[in-house]
């Protein structure tokens, strides 16, 4: 099997259809149906596998980092949430260069930015991570939308009022945060 599916030579099959069978015969296979998806650039395939079956969530953010701008934010979109929730710290890193223009895998003239309200939903249980990845966006990109700018003020405004905050001058740097937003001239509020 091996021997088949790795040397390419000589054989023609259809490669989804082969990581479907791969797939669906087992843990013994999966690697044969990431190796082919991998080799392939069966990107939805890989990911899949990896995090439904699998469950490496590390190799598939590992994954994501090496593909071209469109196909991660695509990845990030559909699987943010599951790695977000195993692997916040290093899925908030890999989005905040996918939203402030940092991706260089495949350098192209042009800057390319996802938008990063377009991920704010995959933080539902990572708070803390989504207060993170909102600052850094309004210090890395001023003009961030106002959805981005909402979002922060309430997360400010909703952990002053609901958390016990232990560290001490905690909840007095919150309050100051949010008076700065809201006293910032160049931020967008709704």
């Amino acid at each position: 099997m091996e021997g088949f599916i790795k040397s390419g030579k000589g054989f023609s099959f259809d490669v989804e259809t082969a990581i479907k069978v791969c797939r669906q015969a087992g843990e013994q296979y999966y690697d044969y149906a990431l190796f082919l998806a991998e080799k392939n650039q069966q990107h939805d395939w890989y990911m899949r596998i990896e995090i439904e079956d699998v469950g490496n969530y590390e190799r598939a953010l590992n994954y994501i980092a090496r593909l071209e701008f469109t196909e991660a934010e695509n990845n990030l979109k559909k699987y943010g949430k599951a790695l977000v929730n195993e692997l916040p710290v290093a899925t908030t890193n890999l989005l905040k260069q996918l939203c402030t223009g940092a991706w260089k895998r495949f350098p192209t003239e042009r800057v390319l930015k996802a938008k990063p309200e377009e991920f704010v939903h995959i933080y539902v249980q990572q708070k803390s991570q989504l207060l993170e990845f909102l600052e850094h966006m309004v210090k890395a990109e001023p003009d961030s939308s106002s959805l981005v700018y909402n979002t922060l003020l309430e997360l400010y405004l909703h952990r002053e009022k609901t958390e016990k905050l232990e560290v001490a001058g905690e909840r007095e740097r919150r309050a100051e945060r949010a008076l700065e937003l809201l006293k910032s001239p160049n931020v967008r509020f709704n």
